[in-house]
């Protein structure tokens, strides 16, 4: 009976996470920017399982979506328990080729996404001190390649891996639980 907001819940590893949290009785809200697939998502999740699913749009980039992702959340189900930040993008380019506006953009959605659902659903947790965050991370936040290419991913992944040590830090005492897989 909790309920469970997946960011990036049309992909494959969150529509996964969607879906399994529904097979353990959640009520889950698909957000993704592609409105056509969070919908099948849901209606999928819907008809395979006997949980309530539904589907937001969110740009995860975007300050005024997440904020109203969260309201929209709460009109429809009173609450949040669970959020899971399972968006993500890669862009592949020689560091000597990577362009400023390709950093800015895999920046926004990777870093800043995860720190603006984080922190508009975790206010909400704060105030019923309970909550349980998963931020999707990457063996990339901790490894490099060898063969290179990926600069802007590794690091941004290493910049979420370090806003989940920090809000579980900071957040415990709260009875949240944040971690990255």
């Amino acid at each position: 009976n909790r309920v469970a907001v997946v960011l990036g819940g049309a992909g494959g590893i969150g529509a996964a996470m969607a879906r399994g949290l529904a097979l353990y009785g959640a009520k889950v809200v698909i957000a993704d920017i592609n409105s056509a697939a969070a919908e099948a998502t849901s209606n999928a999740i819907k008809s395979q399982t006997n949980s309530e699913a539904v589907a937001i749009k969110c740009d995860i980039a975007s300050e005024e979506s997440v904020v109203k992702l969260a309201e929209k959340t709460v009109d429809k189900f009173g609450t949040v328990d669970i959020l899971v930040n399972a968006h993500g993008v890669n862009t592949k380019r020689p560091a000597d080729q990577f362009s400023v506006t390709d950093w800015h953009l895999l920046f926004d959605i990777n870093v800043t996404g995860t720190m603006l659902t984080c922190r508009e659903f975790g206010k909400i947790m704060i105030a019923k001190k309970y909550g349980r965050i998963i931020n999707v991370s990457s063996i990339r936040g901790i490894r490099a390649t060898l063969w290179g290419g990926n600069e802007a991913y590794c690091a941004s992944k290493g910049a979420v891996d370090m806003i989940t040590r920090s809000l579980a830090a900071e957040w415990a005492q709260y009875n949240i639980n944040v971690n990255a897989i």
